[in-house]
């Protein structure tokens, strides 16, 4: 998941002056819920690979294009965490 200067722009507006990281965790993920749209709801469709760049572009996507765009806003403040995912 890139940090780029887009992905960095967004966490930065998002995030302000805010130095509590679960707080800012938890406005990310406003963010990400307020902007975006699940795939499932049929108002955009999912990329195959999980990308960021996507759930911007489209305003949502799959769940792993919408973890992706967290992770990546995330990482930007400097968090220090690792994607994970789950299959069953």
């Amino acid at each position: 998941m890139e940090v780029d200067a887009r992905i960095r722009k967004i966490a930065n507006e998002v995030c302000g002056n805010e130095t509590n990281v679960v707080e800012q965790a938890h406005r990310i993920y406003n963010y990400v819920v307020d902007n975006t749209d699940h795939y499932s709801k049929k108002t955009v469709t999912a990329s195959t690979i999980g990308s960021q760049a996507y759930c911007l572009e489209n305003k949502g996507g799959s769940c792993t294009d919408m973890h992706s765009l967290f992770i990546a806003l995330c990482r930007a403040p400097g968090f220090r965490r690792a994607s994970c995912s789950a299959r069953a």
